[in-house]
């Protein structure tokens, strides 16, 4: 048993450390927030082909058609933020490279 708690306890530090690396380094945590953003980006786009093919199956007078629609126009919204993000994250990288 104590075998185990001072595996557990390895792990713990050893991500406490690269933890606490992460915060003192500011490039790589930048670079962390930049793969994050590209993810949601992809995510999202494919979420917004997703609803225009189900949108294009829909009746104009189903009730749900102009939700979707909406929903598209939201995501398209912070489609365009996550991209103003991701120049200002680049920019912030150049600057400090």
């Amino acid at each position: 048993m104590q075998e185990n708690q001072n595996k557990s306890d390895l792990i713990r530090k050893t991500f406490e450390q690269a933890y606490v690396y992460d915060l003192k380094n500011e490039k790589h945590l930048l670079q962390k927030e930049l793969i994050l953003l590209q993810t949601e980006q992809t995510l999202l786009n494919q979420r917004i082909q997703i609803m225009k093919s189900l949108a294009n199956d829909l009746s104009a007078h189903d009730p749900q058609y102009s939700m979707i629609l909406t929903t598209i126009k939201m995501d398209q919204i912070e489609l365009d933020e996550l991209a103003t993000r991701k120049i200002s994250l680049l920019g912030v990288l150049n600057k400090n490279s």
